[in-house]
C-alpha cells in the first residue's frame, strides 16, 4: 500500500520556475551551513566494523529490481539476460514485452508498452515487490509526442514515464508538463510503498561489449579511498580516487548556478577527505585518472569546440564512477554512427564510466543534476538510481539514468 502520500499534479510554467528557485536556494545555503561539511570522530575499534561493511554491502541483493527485456530486440535478451544472471534476479523480475527495438516511439507505442509491463507486474503481484526497474538496450528509449522543445512539453523518455505507472501520479503520464518528484532531495533509503514511484534506469550503451563491461564495473564490493574515514584507519592507502568538476565561466552570467552548484559539491566532498578538482577558468580539463565522479559543460563548454567531438573527456574512470554534463540532448541516442551534435552521454560509457544521466530531448537547466546532493548522497552510503533520483526534480520528463541502480562504493 502506498503511504503518506501527497499527489503531485502536473505543474505549470510559473510556479515550476518558483519551486526551482527556491529549491536551488534551500540546497545552496544548506550545503553552505557548516554543520554540514563536519567529519564525525572515528570510534575505537572501526576497522572490525569497516571490514563488516564491506562484508555487507558485497552481499547487496537485487530482489527488488525488475528487468524489462524487449522479446523483438536480440541485444536486449543478451543484455537484460547477462545483468540478471550476474545479479541474481528473481526470474518472475524478468518481464519479457514485444515491442518496437526503435529508440522513438509514438503515444500509442509506448502505451503498448507500458500496459504489458503494467500486466505482467499485476498478475505476478509484483507491484509492491519491486522497488527498481531496469531497461535495456534495443528497447524504445524516448516517447515523441510533439513539441519536443518547450517547458510544457509532452514528450519525455521512456524510463522516466515508466516511474509513475501503478501508482498516485499515473495519471500524469503522457501529459503536458511535469511532476514534481516526491523523492526529490530526500535523505532516506528508497521504497516504492514509501514514496509510490519506481526508481528506472536503463542499461544502454554503443555496443553490447560496453554494456557487459558498465554491468562488470558495477559489481560489489566497489571500495574507495581518499576518504578521511579510510585514511585514519588505512594509512597506507595510497591511491585516491578523485572529483572533477569542470566549471566554464562563461556561463556565470547566463546560468551562474550550475558552476556554483559544481563548487558546493567540491566543498562536500573535501570536507570528507576526498580528491576535488574544480576547475574555475576555461580551460576543458581531459585525461584525468581515477575519476570517481564528474561533471562538466560537455560541448557546451566554449573552450571545448562546442558541439565536436572534442567535448569527449579522454578520463580514466575508477568503478562505480558516475558523472553528469549540462548538455541538453546527451542522451537522445545510443547507437553509432552518431552525427555531432551536441556531446553524448554514450560516449563516457566507451570510456569506462559506470553511470550518468542523459536527456532524451531539451530538459532545460531546471532539469539537471543537483550535483551537491547527487554526489553527497553517493558517498553517504546511498546507491546509483537513489543518489541520482534525490538529486533530480522532475519526472515525466526528459531524464534517463544510465546504470546498475544498485551500484554503490564503500569508503
Amino acid at each position: 500500500m502506498i503511504e503518506n502520500l501527497v499527489k503531485k499534479s502536473v505543474i505549470s510554467s510559473n510556479r515550476l520556475k518558483y519551486l526551482i528557485y527556491l529549491s536551488l536556494f534551500s540546497f545552496l545555503v544548506g550545503f553552505g551551513c557548516k554543520e554540514n561539511l563536519l567529519v564525525p570522530t572515528i570510534p575505537k575499534g572501526i576497522e572490525n566494523r569497516l571490514e563488516s561493511t564491506i562484508e555487507k554491502r558485497g552481499k547487496r541483493d537485487h530482489d527488488d529490481v525488475a528487468v524489462i527485456i524487449n522479446n523483438n530486440s536480440n541485444i536486449s535478451k543478451q543484455i537484460g539476460r547477462y545483468f540478471a544472471s550476474h545479479r541474481n534476479i528473481p526470474n518472475q523480475n524478468i518481464i519479457y514485452i514485444n515491442a518496437l527495438a526503435d529508440e522513438e516511439i509514438n503515444d500509442l507505442e509506448f502505451n503498448n508498452l507500458r500496459s504489458q509491463v503494467e500486466n505482467y507486474i499485476q498478475a505476478n503481484n509484483l507491484e509492491d515487490k519491486i522497488n527498481y526497474i531496469v531497461t535495456t538496450k534495443g528497447m524504445p528509449l524516448k516517447v515523441n509526442r510533439g513539441d519536443t522543445f518547450s517547458e510544457s512539453s509532452p514528450s519525455a523518455s521512456v524510463e522516466s514515464e515508466l516511474t509513475l505507472i501503478l501508482g498516485p501520479y499515473s495519471n500524469n503520464i503522457g501529459q503536458n508538463g511535469i511532476v514534481f518528484s516526491p523523492y526529490y532531495y530526500q535523505k532516506a533509503h528508497f521504497s516504492r510503498s514509501k514514496y509510490g514511484i519506481y526508481l528506472v534506469t536503463r542499461l544502454d550503451g554503443y555496443t553490447s561489449d560496453e554494456i557487459m563491461a558498465m554491468i562488470d564495473k558495477a559489481a560489489q564490493p566497489i571500495v574507495v579511498d581518499g576518504a578521511k574515514f579510510v585514511q585514519l584507519i588505512k594509512p597506507n592507502v595510497v591511491k585516491r580516487t578523485k572529483f572533477v568538476f569542470d566549471q566554464d565561466p562563461a556561463w556565470d552570467s547566463s546560468l551562474p548556478g550550475l558552476n556554483h552548484a559544481m563548487a558546493s559539491a567540491s566543498t562536500i566532498l573535501t570536507s570528507k577527505g576526498y580528491n576535488v578538482l574544480l576547475n574555475t577558468d576555461s580551460v576543458y580539463v581531459t585525461n584525468q585518472t581515477d575519476v570517481l565522479g564528474y561533471v562538466s559543460w560537455g560541448s557546451n563548454d566554449h573552450y571545448a569546440n562546442r558541439y565536436t567531438q572534442n567535448a569527449i573527456p579522454h578520463n580514466k574512470w575508477h568503478r562505480g564512477a558516475l558523472a553528469e554534463t549540462y548538455v541538453s540532448s546527451s542522451g537522445r541516442t545510443f547507437s553509432k554512427p552518431v552525427t555531432y551534435g551536441q556531446s553524448l552521454v554514450a560516449d563516457l560509457i566507451t570510456e569506462g564510466i559506470t553511470g550518468v544521466k542523459g536527456y532524451v530531448y531539451e530538459p532545460y537547466s531546471f532539469a539537471m543534476a543537483v550535483v551537491p546532493v547527487l554526489f553527497d548522497r553517493y558517498t553517504s552510503d546511498y546507491n546509483l538510481a537513489e543518489s541520482f533520483y534525490m538529486a533530480s526534480r522532475l519526472l515525466s520528463w526528459m531524464d534517463v539514468v544510465i546504470g546498475d541502480p544498485k551500484t554503490s562504493i564503500t569508503k
